[in-house]
């Protein structure tokens, strides 16, 4: 939710329904790109058991999550994309159960592989769901929104364009998904929910839309009022914390 005072986000543009299509707040591309962003992380998490530590663990369990989010929004995104075989995303969310665990994640993150390099046909029947563990994404909303706030500065804007506007639209993603679990909410508060993560992933989609415009200034905008809908949400749902 936007902080008393300020603009609200406007609403990105709807499909039939009044669903907006995916590539309004989170580009197939920059989706893309992030989904490999994050198998490489766990390829690296993955490369040693040894070092495979509970650091290492709760670490890929946060990112192979965050794909299944990922990986969600490009099933079902208005833009063709490679990652939209069907079988893509069962597989990372198979990943995502078993990535604290060496062997099974070492073979499941194998298998994802396997079907982004194949391709597919895309599935026609996938519905907006839950993924991930809510507790799970809000781990990693701080995670991407420091380094995107990171590469909003002066000095790094242009070198870390490709990478901040994909952390945009993974954050416009995590928002979209997020909205279908209502664990943190009650029959009261079910549409405060909704509101807050639309809110969130408008505002981030125009973080991504600032950032492919070479628009620092409008990107730190957006920046600040994505800190706003934290606090908002934080303040309704977690006491403040």
């Amino acid at each position: 939710m936007v902080a008393s005072g300020e603009d609200p986000a406007p609403p990105a543009a709807a499909q039939p329904g009044g669903e907006p299509k995916p590539s309004q707040y989170a580009p197939a591309a920059d989706l893309v790109d992030q989904a490999e962003y994050y198998i490489g992380r766990l390829s690296e998490a993955l490369l040693n058991e040894k070092e495979f530590d509970k650091d290492m663990q709760k670490r890929a369990k946060n990112d192979a999550h965050t794909l299944a989010v990922i990986a969600l929004v490009l099933a079902r995104h208005d833009e063709p994309n490679k990652l939209q075989a069907a079988k893509f995303l069962p597989a990372v969310r198979q990943l995502a159960e078993v990535a604290g665990d060496y062997a099974p994640a070492v073979a499941a993150l194998a298998a994802v592989k396997q079907i982004a390099a194949d391709g597919g046909e895309p599935a026609s029947d996938v519905a907006w769901q839950t993924v991930a563990p809510l507790d799970a994404l809000m781990r990693q909303v701080p995670i991407v929104n420091n380094s995107l706030r990171r590469g909003l500065d002066a000095n790094r804007f242009k070198r870390q364009q490709k990478q901040t506007a994909g952390q945009a639209a993974t954050l416009a993603a995590i928002a979209q998904a997020a909205s279908f679990d209502l664990s943190d909410a009650d029959d009261a508060s079910t549409d405060d929910w909704r509101t807050l993560c639309h809110e969130m992933r408008d505002i981030a989609g125009q973080v991504n839309s600032a950032v492919h415009a070479g628009d620092p200034t409008q990107a730190q905008a957006g920046a600040k009022r994505l800190a706003q809908n934290c606090d908002a949400c934080h303040e309704k749902f977690r006491g403040g914390k």
